[in-house]
C-alpha cells in the first residue's frame, strides 16, 4: 500500500508540495506571501470593524451578522447563523470535513480599562481593543485563510467549516457543540483558532466548578448562641483545600491539576444576621484522565468535610441563554486533552507552518481552556490548537495582537486543509 501524504509527513518529516498544490514549495510560500499581503488590509479592516462591536456573551447577535456579511464577501460557499447564534461559514465541498473554531463572545471590559474597549487603535503594528487577542484576531485569521485559499485556487478533497462560536467565556465548547448537533456535520479534524503566538498546541488542562455548600442555622447575631455559624465551619475546610495541590494527579505533558477557592458567599437577609449557609466556589484545573466522580470524591474525601455534619459538594451547572433565545445548558466540567505528538494534525500543522511563515516550530501547550475541551476530550476529534496573538494578554486592559501575526495565521489555515485532505 502507497503511503500518504500525511504519513511522508509525519515519518520523514517532509511532504511533496507539488503533489498537493500542483506547484514547488518554494513557489507556494511566495505565492502566499504575495497574496497575505495584499488582504492584509482588508483583513486588519474587518478585524477592526468587529472589535468595535460589543459581543458579550449571550449578546453576540450584530458580531455574528457582520461575520457572516464578510464570509459572503470573501468567497465563502455558504454563511449563516445557526441556532445558537454561531456565525457558520462553509467552503468546499470535499470528503475530509475540518472544522475551525473561534469564539466570537468576549469578558464584559472592567474599569481598569484607559481607553475605549470598542475603539479599536493601530500603533506600531499593534492593534489594541476588546477581542483584539481574545478571540477576534483569530478569527479574523479563519476567515481570511479561506479568503487566501479562493484566491489561490486552493480547493481540494475537503470541506472547511469556519464557526465564530457563540459563549466560550461561559462555557467552552457549548457553542460549537450545538453546532455540530443541529447540522449533523461530522469533522476528522478540528482546529481551534485562539492566541497561540503562532505555536501549535496539542493539548491543555481541563476545567472543573465545584460548590461546597455548608449548611448551618440562622439567628440573629445578637444571640449567636443560639444558632450554627456556617462561616466557622467554612475555616477548616477552607484551610484543608488550600493543602490539596501536592496530592492532586499530574501528567508529563499537560502538568498537574490545582484547586483553588475563588469565593465564599453567605447569603444573608442582613449584616446582623448568622446566614443559613455558606458555600464555597472552587476552581478545579484538571489532568488529564480526571472524571466528574474523581474530582467529588476527592473534596468529600476530606477530614474536615466528611467529619463535618451538613456539608454537600456538587458540580456545578451551566445555563446560558443565547441571544437567539436557545439556552445553552450542561456541566461546569471541561476535560483535559492532549495528542500525541507524531499525530497527521499535528504533523500537517507544523508543516503548514513551515511553508508559509519559513521557519519550524515545535508544538506544546496552553495553559487556558480552549473550545478543544469538547471537541477533542468530549467528541474525540482530533484537535490542533493555533491562531496569532499572545495569551497574556486576554482578558485584561492590554488586550492586543501584533496585525502580523493575523496575517501570518491566515496563510497558515490556507494551507492546512489541503494537506490535511492529501492522498496519494
Amino acid at each position: 500500500m502507497r503511503k500518504s501524504l500525511l504519513e511522508i509527513a509525519i515519518n520523514e518529516r517532509e511532504v511533496i508540495v507539488d503533489e498537493v498544490f500542483g506547484i514547488k514549495r518554494e513557489e507556494l510560500a511566495e505565492k502566499l506571501k504575495l497574496a497575505a499581503a495584499s488582504r492584509a488590509e482588508e483583513c486588519i479592516s474587518f478585524l477592526k470593524d468587529i472589535i468595535s462591536i460589543p459581543s458579550p456573551s449571550g449578546q453576540e447577535k450584530a458580531v455574528a451578522e457582520r461575520i457572516v456579511a464578510e464570509m459572503k464577501k470573501v468567497g465563502f460557499d455558504e454563511a449563516f447563523t445557526d441556532r445558537a447564534g454561531n456565525a457558520v461559514g462553509r467552503f468546499g465541498n470535499g470528503y475530509t470535513h475540518i472544522l475551525c473554531d473561534a469564539h466570537i463572545d468576549t469578558v464584559t471590559p472592567d474599569k481598569t480599562w484607559k481607553h475605549d474597549p470598542y475603539s479599536p487603535r493601530l500603533e506600531d503594528g499593534v492593534l489594541y481593543g476588546l477581542g483584539a487577542c481574545d478571540d477576534k484576531g483569530p478569527l479574523a485569521s479563519l476567515v481570511y485563510g479561506v479568503r487566501l485559499m479562493r484566491d489561490l485556487g486552493l480547493s481540494g478533497d475537503y470541506t472547511v467549516w469556519v464557526v465564530g462560536a457563540v459563549s466560550e467565556e461561559i462555557g467552552e465548547g457549548f457553542g460549537v457543540k450545538s453546532f455540530l448537533e443541529e447540522t449533523g456535520v461530522k469533522p476528522a479534524y478540528a482546529v481551534i483558532s485562539e492566541a497561540s503566538s503562532l505555536v501549535p498546541k496539542r493539548g491543555h488542562k481541563g476545567r472543573a466548578m465545584l460548590e461546597v455548600v455548608i449548611e448551618g442555622r440562622s439567628v440573629h447575631a445578637s444571640t449567636p448562641e443560639l444558632g450554627e455559624n456556617p462561616i466557622y465551619k467554612a475555616v477548616p475546610i477552607i484551610d484543608a483545600i488550600s493543602k490539596m495541590g501536592p496530592t492532586l494527579r499530574g501528567d508529563e505533558f499537560i502538568g498537574k491539576g490545582t484547586i483553588v477557592v475563588t469565593r465564599v458567599d453567605c447569603p444573608s437577609p442582613s449584616l446582623n444576621t448568622i446566614p443559613s449557609e455558606c458555600v464555597l466556589y472552587l476552581d478545579r484545573r484538571l489532568t488529564l484522565g480526571e472524571d466528574q466522580k474523581t474530582i467529588i470524591e476527592e473534596v468529600k474525601g476530606l477530614k474536615a468535610v466528611s467529619e463535618t455534619p451538613g456539608v454537600s459538594v456538587r458540580l456545578m451547572g451551566f445555563e446560558q441563554p443565547c441571544y437567539t433565545g436557545l439556552t445553552l445548558k450542561g456541566e461546569e466540567f471541561f476535560p483535559a486533552w492532549a495528542i500525541p505528538e507524531d499525530h497527521p494534525l499535528v504533523a500537517a500543522t507544523v508543516l503548514s507552518v513551515e511553508i508559509a511563515m519559513g521557519r519550524k516550530v515545535t508544538p506544546d501547550k496552553w495553559d487556558f481552556c480552549t473550545d478543544g475541551a469538547f471537541t477533542m476530550g468530549v467528541a474525540a476529534i482530533p484537535t490542533i490548537g493555533f491562531g496569532p496573538g499572545d495569551g497574556k494578554y486576554a482578558h485584561s486592559p492590554d488586550d492586543q495582537i501584533e496585525v502580523r501575526q493575523v496575517i501570518e495565521a491566515a496563510s497558515v489555515f490556507a494551507i492546512l486543509p489541503g494537506i490535511l485532505a492529501s492522498r496519494q
